[in-house]
């Protein structure tokens, strides 16, 4: 079985502001600096509970004029996100779990809300390779290659 995580990638809100916010809630969360201003939660709950990360994800940017994308890696076999703005789904997206074509995925939303115009293109070509062992055998590779696009905070190493 491969390695699976999950996490919410925060635009617009610091560090602090966000450990207040989940130390409120009573979440057991860690939270990376801000690069970029963005932040990176990992929260206790949402690892193992897609729904409560789709909540979180859901429920930060409804109090802070934010965007937040929900990411989950199962198994190493796909990569799914959700891309929330105030509250609103506002895309979402699955490599496919089959290991066919990746399903959804909108790159100019994606890269607009994120501040990523120029990297339109290349994000594109990102979610749209077919999930193969020539290109992207682990689903980790497709994330690694979307969060270098983006200009977002990496995976901590533990």
């Amino acid at each position: 079985m491969g390695r699976s995580f999950a996490n919410i990638t925060v635009k617009g809100q610091t560090q602090n502001t966000l450990l207040d916010y989940l130390n409120k809630h009573r979440r057991d969360a860690y939270v990376s600096p801000s690069i970029n201003y963005s932040v990176v939660v990992y929260d206790r709950e949402s690892e193992f509970d897609i729904r409560e990360l789709s909540n979180l994800s859901l429920q930060i940017p409804k109090n802070f004029n934010c965007v937040t994308l929900a990411i989950v890696i199962y198994d190493e076999s796909w990569l799914a996100y959700d891309l929330y703005e105030n509250g609103n789904l506002i895309d979402e997206y699955c490599s496919s779990r089959e290991g066919l074509f990746p399903e959804g995925g909108n790159a100019q939303k994606l890269c607009t809300f994120l501040s990523a115009k120029q990297s339109i293109n290349r994000v594109r070509s990102i979610l749209r390779e077919p999930t193969t062992e020539q290109v992207y055998l682990f689903a980790s590779q497709r994330h690694k290659k979307l969060v270098q696009e983006l200009e977002l905070p990496s995976q901590p190493k533990i």
